[in-house]
């Protein structure tokens, strides 16, 4: 396997296979600068990008094995962690996705934390990402057969084993709630 890179991109350090740096440091600026005008401010502190090139890396990161939908995340200490497009689209149940919609959704994030502090209430995080203009989000027909049962409540905390058992209803909600 080809060695990573590191770049320094100004705002944020990424680390990938030299052949993809110019195309990922491209979407890296893009989504940067997208999230920079959404909220309206710079953010100070420089994070981390790292491009997953197998499973077995990412879940040696997360530091056990992920759900297979998982395909990127954000940490507190402002690391972002994501496969490459190929990868993305194989894993994520939206076959849509990418990694320009991926690091848009993982720095909104990073400005999220960084400006509040923290990365609750979760229906917010996560609602925020999924409004026009991040991306392009319906409510899947899993999503839908889930929310015609009785309303689930607003989901405040994303710790631990919590967030995987609340994660069916996490992005439908919050999608419902940031949206009305």
């Amino acid at each position: 396997m080809p060695e990573k890179v590191k770049t320094d991109l100004g705002f944020a350090d990424l680390q990938c296979r030299k052949s993809d740096v110019g195309r990922i440091s491209r979407i890296a600026k893009a989504a940067y600068s997208f999230n920079r005008r959404f909220f309206g401010k710079e953010i100070k502190k420089p994070f981390h990008i790292i491009i997953c090139y197998s499973r077995k890396e990412f879940d040696d990161i997360w530091g056990a094995e992920t759900d297979a939908w998982l395909t990127g995340f954000a940490t507190k200490t402002g690391t972002i962690v994501s496969f490459r497009d190929d990868l993305i689209r194989k894993y994520n149940p939206r076959k849509e996705a990418t990694l320009a919609g991926t690091l848009r959704h993982e720095i909104n994030h990073i400005f999220y934390f960084q400006i509040y502090g923290s990365y609750e209430p979760a229906w917010l995080l996560e609602g925020l990402t999924l409004q026009p203009p991040f991306e392009p989000f319906t409510l899947m027909e899993n999503d839908k057969k889930r929310l015609k049962g009785p309303l689930p409540h607003l989901i405040y905390s994303t710790n631990g084993k919590t967030f995987f058992k609340q994660a069916p209803f996490l992005y439908s909600m919050a999608f419902l709630a940031t949206r009305h």
